[in-house]
């Protein structure tokens, strides 16, 4: 059968998130095998960008040690490569824990975009959602859990349009087995 019907879609504009945001994008949950894949893309793609304005990234987890260190690898990586450096004002460790609603908002509020990598999603998955769009921070997932993301839009969805935010989940890696 074609999942996409069981989905409830979304429609709607989002809006920039207002005030000046210390991260452009957050990578939350970068420490696991997903999170550091999508933190080394969006850290690779930040080097690789020429602009006078850098993007700045947000890397987040639970352990403040296990963070720094995703960082510190990641950076080595990118620096053995012609050109591939990040300053280091434009990467910011993050401290957020899907169990305390304050983190999580803190660092919503932190970012216009934020990268949610912490599964599993049944469990984890919504404080995420609930601080993007009370932080009015866009959120984009790589969630393969098809009702849980049913759910998700259909609870939250309404919330998110008022508040300006795009709830974009489903964008990739776990996703995309089952849909081949």
């Amino acid at each position: 059968t074609n999942t996409s019907r069981m989905i409830p879609t979304l429609t709607g504009v989002a809006k920039p998130p207002p005030g000046n945001r210390s991260c452009d994008i957050t990578v939350f949950g970068c420490t696991g095998n997903a999170g550091r894949a999508v933190a080394y893309q969006v850290l690779r793609t930040a080097a690789q960008t020429k602009s006078p304005t850098p993007i700045r990234i947000g890397l987040a987890g639970r352990n403040r040690d296990k963070v720094e260190t995703i960082s510190k690898g990641i950076r080595a990586e990118l620096s053995a490569s012609p050109n591939l450096s990040i300053k280091d004002e434009n990467v910011n460790i993050m401290i957020a824990d899907a169990s305390d609603a304050e983190s999580m908002l803190t660092m919503a509020q932190s970012s216009r975009v934020v990268i949610s990598c912490a599964g599993p999603y049944s469990r984890y998955g919504e404080a995420a959602v609930v601080a993007c769009i009370a932080g009015k921070a866009h959120y984009v997932d790589i969630a393969g859990e098809i009702p849980w993301v049913s759910r998700m839009i259909s609870e939250h969805d309404n919330d998110a349009r008022r508040a300006g935010v795009c709830l974009l989940p489903l964008s990739g890696y776990d996703c995309v087995p089952s849909e081949l």
